[in-house]
């Protein structure tokens, strides 16, 4: 039997931009643990991309950290690399994150949604023409 073991966040919009425009954006949909029932666990992770480029993207290398209010991280996720998120569209992502041997369940858990602080990190993206931009940005 699967149980969750609590909604950490819903609904945060992170703006990713290039030195100019806001070209990319990015939204935590859900960020939660899950037990699934054999004594082990998994942050589920669900968000959304919006690519405002004007090239469909085509691998996006980036992740995010959670961190409370004092800059403490909580934890980091790496983010898909296919994206393939077309032009002036967005895309729903979801992923998942074995988190059995370690604590960041219980991390997530002692922090509320409002207090925490989750950095996108962009490196770079690959476009359809396989043109690539180095960001190393956060947002």
């Amino acid at each position: 039997m699967k149980k969750l073991l609590g909604i950490v966040a819903l609904g945060l919009l992170l703006s990713a931009c290039s030195s100019k425009d806001h070209n990319l954006k990015f939204e935590v949909i859900q960020l939660y643990c899950l037990d699934k029932g054999d004594l082990s666990k998994e942050i589920i992770f669900n968000y959304k991309i919006l690519n405002n480029y004007e090239k469909d993207i085509k691998y996006i290398d980036a992740h995010i950290v959670v961190k409370d209010l004092f800059g403490k991280k909580l934890i980091k996720y790496n983010i898909l690399r296919k994206a393939f998120v077309e032009s002036n569209s967005s895309k729903l992502f979801k992923a998942g994150k074995d988190v059995t041997f370690s604590n960041e369940c219980s991390k997530l858990k002692d922090v509320n949604f409002d207090d925490m602080q989750i950095d996108f990190i962009v490196k770079q993206i690959a476009f359809d023409d396989n043109s690539v931009v180095k960001l190393n940005s956060f947002f």
